[in-house]
C-alpha cells in the first residue's frame, strides 16, 4: 500500500504535537526546578539551623569551661591569699610573743605583774590565789573560775585581734 496523502497536511498536526510536547516537557523541567530549588532551600536551612545549633552548643561549652577555669583560678588565689595570711598571721604572732615575753626584762615589769593580779582579784572577787608561769605574767584563780593573764595567753590574744582586724580590712 502506497500513500498518496500530502506530507504537507500532516505538519499542522505534527507542529501541534511538538507544541504540546515542548510545553509538557517546559512544565516538567520548570516542576523539576522548582522541586530542586525547594529542596536546595530546604537543605539550606538545614544547615544554617544545625551551624547555628553547633555555634551556641559551642559558646555554651566554651562559657562552662571558661567558668570551670575561672572557678578553679579564684579557688588557687584564695588558696595563696590565706596561706600568705597565715603565714603573716604566725609571724606576727611569733613577733608579738617575743616582745611580750621580753616585759619580763623590762624595769616596769612588776608593776604589770601587780595590774594584772589586781585586776584578776576585781573580776573573780574574794579568795584568790595567784601563780606565775614559766612565761611570765599571772593567772588568778578564785572559786572554781581562772582568769590567764599569762604574757603567753596575754600575747595570743593581741596577735589574734590584729590578725582579725587585719583580715577584715583585706577581706
Amino acid at each position: 500500500m502506497t500513500s498518496s496523502a500530502d506530507p504537507r497536511a500532516l505538519q499542522p498536526l505534527r507542529e501541534a504535537l511538538l507544541t504540546k510536547a515542548r510545553r509538557e516537557a517546559r512544565a516538567a523541567v520548570d516542576a523539576a526546578t522548582a522541586q530542586a530549588d525547594d529542596v536546595v532551600t530546604a537543605a539550606a536551612r538545614a544547615a544554617a539551623d544545625q551551624v547555628a545549633t553547633s555555634r551556641a552548643q559551642g559558646v555554651a561549652d566554651a562559657l562552662r569551661a571558661a567558668t570551670v577555669e575561672e572557678i578553679a583560678a579564684q579557688s588557687q588565689a584564695r588558696t595563696i591569699v590565706l596561706a600568705a595570711r597565715d603565714a603573716l598571721d604566725d609571724e606576727l604572732r611569733a613577733q608579738v610573743l617575743a616582745r611580750v615575753r621580753a616585759l619580763r626584762q623590762d624595769p616596769g615589769y612588776d608593776k604589770l605583774r601587780a595590774a594584772l593580779r589586781q585586776h584578776g582579784a576585781a573580776l573573780l572577787g574574794d579568795g584568790v590565789s595567784y601563780r606565775e608561769p614559766a612565761g611570765g605574767g599571772v593567772v588568778v584563780e578564785a572559786g572554781g573560775r581562772r582568769l590567764d593573764a599569762s604574757l603567753d595567753a596575754l600575747a595570743t590574744w593581741a596577735a589574734a585581734a590584729e590578725c582579725d582586724a587585719f583580715a577584715e580590712v583585706t577581706a
